[in-house]
Parts: structure tokens; C-alpha cells; sequence
């Protein structure tokens, strides 16, 4: 009896070390998109998980959104950063456009159960678009907001100029819209005025930088916004569609990983929508190391020490 019992215990014991050790061995192959700021922040995350003694394997600037959910869906990666909007929109084909990251992120996580995929803790990181001016005419003219704004405009009754990126295809009636819900909101009489022009989203900054225009409608995360000092005012009556980045991950990644919510949340927290613009600059406009860049910032925001940012690398 006592020997059956010993065989029983140590036949319990190597098939727990046997599934250990199959668990400490499998990858955790990181994705990322293909633009810049995403690169800097997957390269982060393989940096931080490694410092954890996870296994990694960077397969960071893979594509875009369809190839990453392609790739997710299949296996080829196993956790990449997704925009809660992005997922809404071209995923889950809604029509709506929805500004609370919150509610979008609770969505998302109930759509994808059923596909195998778990959204973890989302980031205060929005994707999203943003209206900017000068930082000087911000100053002076004591704007901040987009609400500041348009209240400014609307009391000097002058007609503006406003710089949309034609490459974004509803640009023209993201602008009325957001016009009108502001207008409306504010309970203003007048009407708003102002002109609409599309140019190419990389030269935007710069016109309304060299006041050729006096405001321009731009992504959030657009590293030539801090190039040219302008500043993003704050959608402070919430009209843009929220664009947070959420880690995506397969459900049999976390069940593995028992430690990775918690280590995601502590990373996702430190990533904000001007960290992503600084990445895009550095990057984009500076032409600094995307794993350098990625480095950096994890010991400025003490994700890891010096020491562990010199030992280990992406590989």
C-alpha cells in the first residue's frame, strides 16, 4: 500500500515539474504595428516582461490592425496593443462613435470571449484626434479646451481657417460634427464660422504652426505636433470617439501566466496620449532607436533599473 502510494506521489510530482517546465518554455511572442509609436511601446513591454523573467520574443512593427488580428486570431502573435475604437469600428463592425473608454473597453471584452482573446487593463493612451493651435495664441488668448475655443471664435465673429488631413475620409464631417455639438452644448447663438481646407496630414503642423491656418484637426499621437509647439485643446465635452490602447492577449497566454494582468497594469498605467506623441517624435522627427527610445522611458518611469535595461536586450 505505502509503495502504490509513493508511486502515485511521484508520478503527481514529475508530471507537475514536466508542466512547469512546459509553461517556463513557452514564448510570449510580442506584436506591435507598424508606426513608430507603437514600435517604441512594443519593444517596451518586451523589455519589461524579460526583466520578469518571462520569455519573449519580439515580433514588434508586424503590421497593421487587420494583419495584428489576423495574427492574434491564429497564434502567429500572442499579445499586442490594440485602440479601443479601432477594435469597435473594424472588428465588431459598429457604427456608433463612442467616447467612453470605458464603456468600450467593457464591450470589447465581452465581443472577443468568444474569439479566445482577453482585453486587459486599458491605457489613460488615446489614439484619438485632436485640435490644435499655437501654443502662443493659447497663451495669450487663455485657451485650453476646445469649448475655449470655440467661444473665442464665435465672440470675435471673424471667419477661421481650419486644416483637415486628407487622408482621413470623414475629416470634413468629423469637423461639422464636432462644430455642432459644441455650438449646441455651449447653447451659442451665433452661428460658428469657419473654413475647412484638407492638406496632407504630415505638413498640417507646420501651417498652423507658420499661421497659415489657425487651427488644425490632427491625430492626438502626431510627433510633429511637439516639433512645431502646438498644443492639443482638451475635449473637455467629450465629442471624439475614445481611442485608448488596450493590451490584447490570448486567454491561454494569461491562464499560463498568472502574473501578467498585474505586470500589464502596472505598465499600461505609465503610458499616457504624450508619451505616444513623445515616442512618435523621437522616432519620426529625431530618428533615435525605437529600443533605445523604449529603454529610456521604462527607467524614467522606474518600469526597470539601469542595471536590468543594460543586461537585457530585445532580441
Amino acid at each position: 500500500m505505502r509503495r502504490t502510494i509513493k508511486l502515485f506521489l511521484c508520478t503527481c510530482m514529475t508530471l507537475l515539474f514536466i508542466g512547469l517546465g512546459c509553461v517556463s518554455h513557452a514564448e510570449i511572442k510580442i506584436g506591435s504595428k507598424n508606426l513608430a509609436d507603437h514600435v517604441v511601446l512594443g519593444k517596451a513591454l518586451c523589455l519589461y516582461l524579460k526583466v520578469h523573467s518571462l520569455p519573449v520574443v519580439d515580433k514588434t512593427n508586424y503590421g497593421g490592425s487587420m494583419d495584428l488580428r489576423r495574427a492574434i486570431l491564429t497564434g502567429d502573435i500572442d499579445l499586442y496593443f490594440e485602440s479601443l475604437s479601432t477594435a469597435w469600428f473594424n472588428f465588431f463592425h459598429r457604427k456608433t462613435l463612442e467616447s467612453s473608454p470605458e464603456y468600450l473597453y467593457v464591450e470589447c471584452k465581452k465581443l472577443d470571449r468568444k474569439n479566445g482573446l482577453r482585453w486587459l487593463a486599458y491605457t489613460p493612451a488615446n489614439r484619438t484626434f485632436a485640435l490644435v493651435i499655437r501654443k502662443d495664441d493659447s497663451t495669450k488668448m487663455r485657451i485650453d479646451s476646445i469649448s475655449d475655443w470655440i467661444r473665442y471664435v464665435s465672440k470675435a465673429g471673424k471667419k477661421v481657417t481650419v486644416v483637415l488631413p486628407k487622408e482621413l475620409g470623414q475629416a470634413e464631417t468629423l469637423m461639422s460634427g464636432l462644430v455642432k455639438h459644441y455650438v449646441e452644448t455651449l447653447k451659442l447663438d451665433s452661428k460658428f464660422p469657419y473654413k475647412a481646407v484638407k492638406i496632407a496630414h504630415s505638413l498640417l503642423p507646420g501651417l498652423v504652426s507658420n499661421g497659415t491656418y489657425s487651427a488644425g484637426l490632427s491625430f492626438a499621437t502626431l510627433g510633429k505636433i511637439d516639433y512645431f509647439d502646438l498644443v492639443c485643446l482638451k475635449d473637455d465635452l467629450s465629442f471624439f470617439p475614445a481611442y485608448n490602447l488596450s493590451p490584447v492577449a490570448r486567454a491561454e497566454l494569461v491562464i499560463r501566466y498568472v502574473r501578467l494582468p498585474f505586470l500589464l497594469n502596472m505598465f499600461c498605467k505609465k503610458v499616457t496620449t504624450d508619451i505616444l506623441r513623445r515616442f512618435d517624435y523621437l522616432v519620426s522627427e529625431e530618428k533615435r532607436d525605437p529600443e533605445g527610445v523604449a529603454k529610456a522611458w521604462l527607467i524614467d518611469k522606474k518600469l526597470v533599473s539601469p542595471e536590468q535595461a543594460a543586461e537585457y536586450f530585445i532580441e
